[in-house]
Order: C-alpha cells, then sequence, then structure tokens
C-alpha cells in the first residue's frame, strides 16, 4: 500500500485490524476465519519479557502442543487407558496429531529458529535475552516484526516493517516475505523492497484507493503514461537500466550483453558506462 504522509496508509491498518472503529453508516467486511497480525510503527510489548521471550510467545501454539503432548503422554501411561483398546487408540491418534503439528512448528528447534528470525532481521545476540524496556524503539520494532513473522497468521499488516533495517536485514525480510505463506499487506517507502516482494499495488490518495497489479516500478510507470507522459515508458527503462547497472556492479554478475531501454545491445562494461552516463555518474 502506498500514498502520501498524511493519506490515511496507518489508519486503514488500524481500521483493519479493529484498533479504530468504522464511522457511523460504515463497516468493515472479513473474510470467514481470517485472522490478523499487525506491526504498528510503534508496537507495544510486554516490558518486563525479554526479546527471545516476546518473539517466542507470538506463537502460542508451540506452547499449546508441548502441553497437549505432554498430557497425551500421561494418559497413555494410566491403566484406564492402556488396559483399553478403544482408549488407547484414541490417545494413540490424538499424539500423532499433535506430533505431526508440533514438528511442522519446528519441534524442539522452535526456539532456536526464533533466535534466528531475531538476528537474521539485524538484533544482536546480545541483546535477545535483555528486557523489551532496555532496547531501543528500533529494536522494538525488529522484536515485533519477528514475534508476527512467527507467529504466521493468515494475513499480516506491516507498517513500514523496514524502517531501523539494515541491508542484511532488509535482505532477509525480503525472503521471509517472499515465502510466507499468508497475505502480506506492506507499507513501505523503499521501492526496492517493493519491486523485490509485490504483486499488487494499492494507492491510497485524496481519500480513494486504487488497486493495480505487478510492482511498484510497472506502477509508476503505468501511472505516468495515465497522466500522459508519452515519454514515462523510456524513461522509467532507462532508470531500470541504472539499477540493473547498479545490481550487476554488486553481484560481480558477468552475463555477455544486456539490451537496454533503447533496444541496443551492449557488453556489460558498455552497459554500465551508458546506464551510469544517463543518470549522471561516471
Amino acid at each position: 500500500m502506498i500514498g502520501p504522509n498524511g493519506a490515511g496508509k496507518s489508519s486503514l491498518f488500524k481500521l483493519i485490524s479493529g484498533e479504530f472503529a468504522a464511522e457511523p453508516g460504515g463497516r468493515v467486511i472479513f473474510a470467514k476465519d481470517i485472522s490478523f497480525g499487525y506491526l504498528a510503527q510503534d508496537p507495544e510489548l510486554p516490558p518486563d519479557q525479554t526479546a527471545f521471550e516476546t518473539a517466542l510467545a507470538g506463537n502460542p501454539r508451540w506452547r499449546d502442543l508441548q502441553a497437549a503432548l505432554k498430557q497425551v503422554e500421561i494418559e497413555m501411561g494410566d491403566p484406564r487407558v492402556y488396559n483399553n483398546p478403544k482408549a488407547l487408540t484414541r490417545a494413540i491418534e490424538a499424539h500423532e496429531r499433535h506430533l505431526e503439528e508440533y514438528l511442522a512448528l519446528g519441534g524442539d528447534s522452535y526456539p532456536e529458529r526464533v533466535r534466528q528470525v531475531l538476528s537474521g532481521l539485524g538484533l544482536d545476540p546480545g541483546e535477545h535475552d535483555k528486557t523489551i524496556s532496555t532496547l531501543s524503539g528500533g529494536q522494538k520494532k525488529l522484536v515485533g516484526l519477528a514475534r508476527l513473522l512467527l507467529a504466521q497468521p493468515p494475513v499480516l499488516l506491516l507498517d513500514e516493517p523496514d524502517n531501523h533495517l539494515d541491508l542484511n536485514g532488509k535482505a532477509y525480510l525480503e525472503q521471509l516475505i517472499q515465502t510466507y505463506p499468508g497475505a502480506v499487506v506492506i507499507v513501505s517507502h523503499d521501492r526496492y523492497l517493493l519491486d523485490a516482494v509485490v504483486t499488487h499495488i494499492a494507492e491510497l490518495e485524496d481519500g480513494r484507493l486504487t488497486t493495480f497489479q505487478g510492482d511498484y516500478s510497472s506502477f509508476v510507470m503505468e501511472k505516468e503514461l495515465r497522466l500522459g507522459n508519452l515519454d514515462a515508458r523510456r524513461d522509467w527503462g532507462y532508470a531500470g537500466d541504472y539499477v540493473r547497472a547498479m545490481w550487476l556492479m554488486l553481484n560481480r554478475d558477468e552475463p555477455e550483453d544486456f539490451v537496454i531501454a533503447s533496444g541496443a545491445t551492449h557488453s556489460v562494461k558498455e552497459f554500465c558506462e551508458l546506464a551510469f552516463a544517463r543518470a549522471g555518474l561516471e
């Protein structure tokens, strides 16, 4: 979701999540059995818990399954159960169901998965066991983001999740979003992140929401064309040449040749020189 500052993006998220109530005459309709996970710009977290405990609690189902497995194991050790074939069969089937779900969440290694996500997003391992009250605002945002990603609700609402992330953290976030099993709605001012992870754009402007299928770059080009800028496709193609050249320089890729916006074919060296020249760089 994109839009100018003050357009109401965060307010719309809060309306969807239930933090805001609809105005008289308005309503929000939800699909059946759909739940949301909402990351605010300044998430509220339990101040006395550690960063690790807070992230771990994001998916309470893991602890629930631990308790359920222990309870079933106790029942299977009860003579009234193991001497009763029907009761024992029910207990074994329940244990198999719980164990399958428990293992799907990571099983006994789930706590380590929590620490991996915290570290991947950029929280130093030395900060994992510090209480939330001692962390900075940016660190709290990382913990809140990790907590939601681990909880895996069907729909994630992420309000500028990439704030306070370094380059490695942003790359890690991109990977998590790309492989997320549910739907992710994201507000971000980072066009590179949007190009990497989004499949649809919703623009909120002047109280209206306009949707577009595609990534951010395609949306910008399409909007410029709608506004009558006949050179938009060519100009945006040249901008794309520059971005690809930067990617080549950073990744040291060496394809044989490249086709640029004008349609001409160039070597990597020529391609980078042309792209940087159009950007006013050497």
